[in-house]
């Protein structure tokens, strides 16, 4: 079946929703991150309300109030937080429904916000605001390409291996092993070994029970 992503076109709102994320990426904290990524968005639907309402009525609701759960990444070995249990939920809406592009740039924008929440301080970001924007603007468009690229090549449902490719790759640069500034990079190249390959494709995109968990305590369910 052909899907709107297999035309690598992105969701109409895309700017808009980028724009609202990255705008917001220099919070000191999750509370004040969503306040501005909605002020954002509402400034943004003031000139093009009829392509953002799909993100401003489900899938931007649910993703912040994952964001707002304020846990640490759970699960032992195979991690999970926010952007797992975001993705678990577009990968169950692919079961039936045939356009899933609003939800994209939301899990593109949650990654942008983990990497710079994994990278810098509080302080760091009240003191170099322009700097923490640039990391989550970054990631936050390699994200989203990576998950066009996954998704064409191994469906829908493999939105589920954009979390561990941008928890993996963004761990690397927190422990030294590679440079900030590779990260964009490394996230695209990552992905595409992903999408190259039936095995990491299933290995990376099966279902979490500790991303259902999350799901199920922020009340995070496809409507």
């Amino acid at each position: 079946m052909q899907t709107s992503f297999e035309s690598n076109k992105g969701f109409a709102g895309d700017d808009a929703v980028e724009g609202a994320f990255i705008g917001a990426m220099d919070a000191k904290d999750e509370d004040e991150f969503i306040r501005r990524v909605w002020g954002g968005l509402r400034r943004a639907a003031r000139v093009s309300a009829p392509v953002l309402r799909p993100v401003g009525r489900r899938a931007l609701p649910m993703a912040l109030r994952l964001l707002g759960q304020r846990v640490r990444p759970i699960g032992g070995a195979q991690q999970v937080d926010a952007m797992d249990a975001f993705a678990d939920v577009v990968a169950d809406l692919a079961f039936t429904e045939h356009d899933i592009d609003e939800f994209v740039p939301v899990l593109a924008g949650m990654a942008g916000r983990y990497a710079v929440r994994t990278l810098t301080s509080a302080a760091t970001r009240a003191s170099r605001p322009a700097a923490a924007r640039a990391i989550g603007r970054a990631v936050t468009r390699a994200t989203s390409r990576a998950a066009r690229e996954v998704m064409s090549r191994r469906g829908p449902r493999a939105i589920r291996a954009i979390p561990h490719v941008v928890r993996g790759v963004t761990i690397l640069v927190r422990r030294g092993s590679v440079a900030p500034h590779a990260l964009p990079r490394l996230i695209r190249q990552a992905a595409t070994r992903v999408a190259a390959s039936p095995q990491a494709a299933v290995r990376l995109a099966g279902p979490s029970l500790a991303a259902r968990q999350l799901r199920a305590r922020a009340s995070a369910q496809p409507a």
